[in-house]
């Protein structure tokens, strides 16, 4: 081999060297880059989430004031009175089973107010 050719040889594995070493760099960035939009994705599905389930807390306790609702109706046709706004005289078997259920996002009672049953934590 001549001297020339070594040379030209080195430079080569010189030039192979350094691609190499650049192509490693942009492989980390390109992993940094991947990492940090799979956290933007994942923050954004993770507020998804927690949205809907405060919206499926909320419907649960807004169905379960149409139920009483309906009980309230039921006693008041039944005995032409109004409940008390603790709504004790519909915690009977005959209406709810004997208990009045609550709020089943808080656990707190529901009152009758205006002719309306109401959640105090969800009006």
């Amino acid at each position: 081999m001549r001297p020339y050719d070594q040379h030209f040889c080195r430079q080569q594995s010189r030039q192979q060297t350094s691609n190499q070493m650049q192509r490693h760099a942009m492989t980390l960035l390109e992993v940094m880059l991947v990492l940090v939009i799979s956290s933007i994705f994942a923050m954004i599905g993770i507020k998804h989430l927690m949205q809907s389930g405060q919206g499926s807390q909320r419907r649960s306790c807004e169905l379960t004031c149409e139920m009483l609702q309906h009980y309230v109706e039921t006693y008041i046709d039944d005995t032409g009175e109004m409940p008390t706004p603790s709504l004790r005289e519909i915690a009977t078997p005959q209406y709810t089973g004997g208990t009045l259920p609550t709020c089943p996002v808080t656990g707190t009672s529901y009152t009758f107010r205006g002719g309306q049953v109401i959640c105090a934590d969800h009006p």
